[in-house]
């Protein structure tokens, strides 16, 4: 018999709560592995896996390895000292310091795009937000 169960809110205590529970109602025998949806799922799963009874299967990359994708400003810096090409990135206090430099060197429409997604959708309910013109992007900060 195969059981899925998906846990909707990704709280640490929650989801370690739930995954014990879980546990408990497998036979010993079987193996439960837990997949991560998301970044939010990913992190706080991490922050519990090693907690869990030995029936967990872990499947996940290591922890720096998880928080260095999902921190952008840490993947990107990693990719500039490597020298690979990816988006310009700016930290969003820099910018909102800077916002009348800043206006002259962009071109609009263009994508704001968070360093970390889940603070940025709870705020907009989106990923990214395209920001057309000087006032969008003015209303955005």
């Amino acid at each position: 018999m195969k059981e899925i169960r998906i846990i909707p809110e990704w709280k640490k205590e929650e989801l370690y709560k739930h995954l014990i529970i879980l546990s408990k109602k497998i036979k010993s025998a079987k193996k439960i592995v837990v997949f991560p949806s998301n970044d939010i799922s990913l992190v706080t799963y991490i922050q519990i896996k090693t907690r869990l009874p030995g029936n967990f299967v872990d499947r996940t990359p290591q922890r720096d390895m998880i928080e260095l994708c999902v921190n952008k400003d840490k993947f990107y810096a990693l990719l500039s000292q490597k020298q690979i090409s990816h988006p310009a990135s700016y930290p969003a206090e820099f910018v909102e310091k800077n916002i009348p430099q800043f206006e002259k060197y962009l071109s609009f429409p263009f994508i704001l795009k968070p360093t970390q997604n889940h603070p940025f959708v709870d705020l907009f309910s989106k990923k990214v937000l395209e920001i057309k013109n000087q006032q969008e992007m003015r209303s955005v900060g």
